[in-house]
């Protein structure tokens, strides 16, 4: 099937915390897959799976280069990646935890919706 994986590959050197919100964000897309989602826009996607990453990210506390790669995340200005968190984190209310309500409102309706309420 065209656009499917089976498997993640992690560069070997790459730092645990670094390793950790790749990982997290590549879960994101599986989940998406495995759960049955519409096809989605690109920023709405990456958007969800960068708030996974996040999410994992946050999760480091106190460590120095989470925080780093947390602020990268959140400045970042492509169109895609960093609208898109920006667009999730929305939706979430500027809570960076996963949320399942998230997922399954982007599941039902194929978009981000304008917030989701209260977890």
């Amino acid at each position: 099937e065209v656009g499917r994986s089976t498997e993640v590959l992690v560069l070997h050197s790459l730092p645990r915390t670094h390793m950790g919100s790749v990982i997290a964000h590549e879960l994101g897309h599986f989940l998406i897959h495995q759960w049955g989602f519409p096809d989605l826009p690109d920023q709405v996607e990456e958007g969800l799976c960068e708030l996974l990453a996040c999410t994992w990210l946050t999760s480091q506390a106190g460590d120095p280069y989470a925080e780093y790669h947390y602020r990268l995340k959140l400045t970042n200005q492509d169109p895609i990646y960093g609208e898109g968190l920006r667009a999730a984190l929305t939706a979430v209310g500027g809570n960076h935890e996963f949320s399942v309500q998230l997922f399954d409102f982007v599941r039902q309706h194929g978009h981000l919706p304008k917030t989701v309420g209260p977890r």
